[in-house]
């Protein structure tokens, strides 16, 4: 199997691409390019939710609200989460979670994070943490939000490789860390959830971009200018 952007393969920022038939799905009529485009991340928070056995009642905490982390607590939430924690940095951010279906939102540089998580489920904790910011420290803040037999599924990328753990929490708590790469045999329910209208991807859409200004869309992006979230390239 080849990783379109993975190396040795080339990525898709080109004007014409070539892709295997086995990898190729039809875009129904009713939705436009840009919700095709998001179908990809849209797949990474669908595979999140698998890996971390989210069903219908289950209280779920999204960590990191980008792009990854706002489609995710749409995907939890087709999954039946009764209840949806959203964290991040940038007030922007939180308050689009909110719009997308997260009941709880928590600015992690105001506010303790475990504390605020325990006081939402009265002390119990939630079932299932996704981590989408690739923050050491919310990874080490998911382990403490975690019920005991709860479930971390890791989705973000860290700086450096290695993230230090208190292994002891691990054990008594006996707490699953589960890994989630990319997604797999995810595309046709992508599109029936959109389709349906259960998970709206335009919101997500803050900038399109040609693609002679790709470069100004990186900046855009990593610099969060002009409340951005999603920014498209358009070939």
């Amino acid at each position: 199997m080849r990783f379109y952007g993975t190396p040795p393969v080339n990525g898709c920022f080109s004007e014409y691409v070539a892709a295997d038939g086995d990898f190729v799905y039809r875009l129904p009529e009713a939705l436009s390019f840009e919700e095709g485009a998001l179908l990809e991340p849209l797949s990474v928070g669908l595979h999140a939710a698998r890996r971390g056995g989210v069903k219908p009642g289950h209280a779920v905490a999204v960590l990191g609200a980008g792009p990854i982390g706002l489609i995710t607590i749409q995907a939890v939430k087709a999954f039946g989460a009764s209840l949806i924690i959203s964290t991040d940095k940038f007030d922007y951010l939180l308050e689009k979670a909110k719009s997308l279906g997260a009941d709880v939102t928590i600015n992690v540089d105001e506010e303790d994070v475990p504390r605020r998580v325990l006081e939402e489920t009265d002390g119990e904790g939630v079932d299932v943490v996704i981590e989408a910011s690739g923050s050491p420290t919310a990874l080490r803040q998911a382990v403490e939000i975690v019920r005991r037999g709860g479930v971390i599924v890791q989705v973000g990328i860290f700086p450096k490789p290695e993230v230090p753990l208190r292994v002891t929490d691990f054990v008594d708590k006996e707490i699953e860390l589960r890994g989630s790469f990319r997604y797999v045999n995810t595309y046709p329910t992508a599109i029936k959830l959109v389709k349906a209208g259960s998970i709206r991807l335009k919101e997500l859409v803050t900038h399109i971009v040609e693609l002679r200004d790709i470069v100004k869309g990186f900046e855009m992006v990593s610099k969060k200018a002009d409340g951005v979230i999603k920014v498209i390239v358009r070939p």
